[in-house]
């Protein structure tokens, strides 16, 4: 066992963790779905039934799939973790570590984000604002909610920084995100709409 810097141990997950995850999320957004309405053609004749068999075997699946998934991202993190020791890098404690090795400079931002807002500086709004490509689509929305935020709480040192009051501010100044904002900036919700809309487009044409 040798030791590896916890940003450099990042790039071994994405070079053995990687595929396994995009081959994951093929199966679960493209493959389940023809899976679950085979499921139900299989128990059900009327059309209408065949729709809530899908859904209920799709639900199912994707449970199912979940806890496979898991276990086998587990099983390969802890391969990796037979030959390498991961070291904290920048003071993070080994959980964040770990965090780091698994999502690169994603984990990074996330765990500067959770500082108090008025302590945000520019750069931080400006990398969680572009954390991913479905941030990047918002960027400008994203970044000008953080950067009304940062103001509020500077203008309001009374105000204590915490998720709860980031909602209330935003509700104030009508920073809400929007609808499509929510889904695509939300891996869940974003998964699960796309698994469900490849279901539908499926039911649709058979």
């Amino acid at each position: 066992m040798f030791g590896m810097l916890d940003y450099r141990a990042h790039k071994l997950w994405i070079l053995l963790g990687y595929p396994f995850i995009l081959i994951g999320r093929i199966f679960s957004i493209f493959i389940m779905p023809f899976i679950a309405f085979g499921i139900a053609i299989n128990y059900a004749n009327e059309p209408f039934l065949q729709i809530i068999y899908s859904i209920f075997a799709l639900l199912f699946s994707e449970i199912i799939w979940s806890i496979v998934f898991f276990l086998i991202l587990w099983v390969i993190k802890n391969i990796i973790l037979l030959f390498i020791d991961v070291i904290p890098a920048d003071g993070r404690s080994k959980d964040e570590a770990m965090m780091v090795m698994m999502d690169g400079d994603a984990a990074i931002t996330i765990l500067e984000a959770a500082k108090p807002r008025p302590e945000y500086s520019d750069d931080l709004i400006h990398r969680i604002s572009s954390i991913n490509i479905f941030h990047r689509v918002f960027y400008f929305r994203i970044r000008n909610r953080l950067e009304q935020i940062r103001i509020y709480y500077t203008e309001h040192p009374e105000v204590h920084s915490s998720y709860d009051n980031d909602i209330l501010i935003c509700k104030r100044l009508g920073l809400m995100p929007g609808f499509f904002e929510k889904i695509l900036t939300n891996d869940l919700y974003r998964r699960t709409v796309a698994t469900y809309s490849v279901l539908l487009l499926i039911l649709l044409f058979n």
